[in-house]
């Protein structure tokens, strides 16, 4: 079966007037999201809002970037219809809610801009502070910091009372749940209205307390993969097999290391590192094994190469 094109995505152009002078509008179509970052995260979470319905804005300073993220929601919209998930009509239309944009302003179209740049406390910031600039001050900003406490993402902005983290989970089409992390100054009404935006998405949202736990997936997760990690370098068991153990003993849909291979070694060693920075806790250490690997270049699906080796295409 043929695989949706992506060309309805189009060149990489300006918003149009009509959403610039109405932010959070699109020409009538509803709410607009905003994502600032085109990675596998930033490109996952656009492909969720585009096929709940949501016209959606991608930026990247890069347009080599943005055409990478445009090719994959090309490829996963594909797939999904080759597996008779959607059909061809859905995956169309999604792909033509998606435009990429090189130009950080054209992000002020949306009411909700979502960060998933970098896991790095100081290329975040920057992002969020250019945000801060050019959206509408009744703009909800967030972040998909997987490690970073909000409070000191939100020093970035001057809008502390509209700032949270959504925390989305590799694959976000998929995946049902998004944890939201409310800092300490999110206003109450910020946390509803992102709540209902991600249910009519289909999502789960869970409320987290950033402040007392910082994300809950990945304080569970974590202790899996430091330990998976652990005794795939002890050498008593392959990264395979332990995949397979958590995959058909426990019934997870994918193995820790198939998953830390899936969203970015050098991803999974900042959150290792942030996690045991704020909790001093010994099994948030960073495996010397995840850090020998990132200091190699294995970095996993990425890199074609890392707990797995992966082709080119």
């Amino acid at each position: 079966m043929e695989r949706p094109a992506v060309a309805p995505f189009g060149p990489f152009r300006p918003v149009r007037g009509a959403a610039r002078e109405k932010p959070g509008r699109h020409d009538g179509m509803g709410n607009v999201t905003g994502v600032a970052g085109a990675g596998v995260m930033g490109g996952g979470i656009a492909l969720t809002a585009a096929l709940a319905g949501s016209p959606v804005l991608v930026w990247s300073r890069r347009e080599t970037t943005l055409r990478s993220c445009v090719d994959k929601c090309g490829r996963d919209l594909g797939r999904a219809v080759e597996k008779g998930w959607i059909d061809e009509a859905s995956a169309h239309d999604a792909v033509s809610r998606i435009q990429p944009v090189t130009d950080v302003r054209e992000l002020a179209a949306a009411d909700l801009v979502i960060e998933s740049v970098a896991e790095d406390l100081s290329v975040k910031k920057e992002v969020l502070a250019q945000l801060d600039r050019v959206c509408d001050e009744n703009t909800i900003l967030s972040t998909n910091t997987s490690s970073i406490p909000i409070d000191a993402l939100a020093e970035a902005t001057r809008r502390p009372q509209d700032f949270l983290g959504t925390h989305f989970i590799y694959p976000a089409p998929i995946r049902p749940l998004v944890e939201v992390l409310t800092g300490t100054a999110t206003s109450e009404e910020t946390v509803s209205r992102v709540r209902v935006r991600f249910e009519e998405w289909g999502k789960r949202c869970l409320i987290v307390k950033d402040d007392v736990s910082g994300p809950v997936v990945n304080r569970l997760f974590g202790v899996l993969a430091a330990e998976a990690i652990r005794l795939h370098e002890s050498g008593a068991v392959s990264a395979a097999d332990i995949d397979a153990i958590c995959e058909l003993g426990f019934g997870h849909a994918t193995g820790p290391l198939k998953s830390l291979d899936a969203v970015g070694l050098d991803v999974a060693l900042a959150s290792f590192g942030y996690a045991y920075e704020r909790t001093g806790e010994a099994v948030f250490e960073p495996p010397v094994t995840l850090s020998r690997m990132v200091s190699q270049g294995l970095l996993g699906r990425k890199s074609r190469k890392g707990f797995y080796e992966y082709p080119s295409k």
